[in-house]
């Protein structure tokens, strides 16, 4: 089975046991190779069918397979959705039910990561089905019940400096975000748009360095800094997602005025 870069050598009937994906790709190989005369290939690249962002949690995904114990089988809160993801994808239906436990149980002390887990893989304008979309929407509600609680757990703050431009923007436009003060959002979102300045992208370049609001004494947790510190606990990329320059400067402008207190003006 190749996925990306990575070769694995795996036992095909464990494979088709657990996914349907593999029960369905074999038995047609097997049936072809029958109406050939010829020998079966077995081999599946799922660099294709997995969405880039679920390659390195594939092999998690291996380990569920291979388990003997798959009920007491854990992984870790950043991974989760990138598992359930896979296991939606490939038919694997125990690990969809295992990481779709891990998730509820976890789910108010870990939108965040899940909420950035699934804007990796997610394509516009495409549907993921409807668990992941209640996953997505249930995560924004929460990110915005719990706006400033999350923002003190750095694991969960690098998370949402992740996030793309216009899914902040959605959540920082809800009339029910809670925050002490104006200049959280400020500070916030002034952090979010260094970070990604930092990575190269244009469009709010401008303003968020001639702001003042970005030129703290040091640099923001996960934003800041050498290219080599920029990685979360667990080794991932805490680079924020891919944005449109367009994305950057309407998430700009609708935090500007709004979120600017008269001490921060001054």
């Amino acid at each position: 089975v190749k996925v990306g870069e990575k070769t694995y050598h795996l036992h095909a009937f464990l494979l088709a046991r657990a996914s349907l994906f593999f029960e369905s790709h074999m038995s047609v190989a097997a049936r072809l190779g029958a109406e050939e005369h010829g020998p079966c290939t077995r081999g599946s690249d799922l660099s294709e069918v997995l969405p880039r962002s679920c390659h390195a949690a594939f092999e998690l995904a291996l380990d569920f397979v291979y388990s003997e114990n798959q009920a007491a089988f854990e992984a870790p809160a950043s991974k989760a959705l990138l598992l359930l993801k896979i296991a939606d994808i490939l038919g694997v239906a125990g690990l969809f039910d295992a990481m779709g436990k891990r998730i509820d149980v976890a789910f108010a002390d870990t939108a965040p990561l899940l909420l950035e887990q699934y804007c990796r893989f997610h394509i516009p304008g495409t549907d993921d089905g409807a668990a992941l979309r209640q996953i997505r929407d249930g995560a924004v509600e929460l990110i915005v019940r719990k706006f400033q609680a999350f923002l003190a757990n750095p694991e969960m703050r690098t998370a949402m400096l992740r996030l793309p431009a216009g899914v902040l923007a959605e959540i920082l436009e809800a009339d029910e975000l809670r925050v002490a003060g104006e200049d959280i959002v400020f500070d916030f979102v002034a952090a979010r748009l260094q970070g990604a300045v930092v990575e190269g992208r244009g469009g709010a370049e401008g303003t968020a360095s001639g702001s003042g609001a970005a030129a703290d004494d040091e640099p923001e947790e996960g934003t800041g800094g050498a290219a080599s510190s920029r990685r979360s606990a667990d080794g991932s990329e805490c680079s924020p997602l891919p944005d449109r320059d367009d994305d950057l400067e309407l998430l700009w402008k609708r935090v500007r005025w709004a979120y600017l207190s008269v001490g921060k003006f001054a």
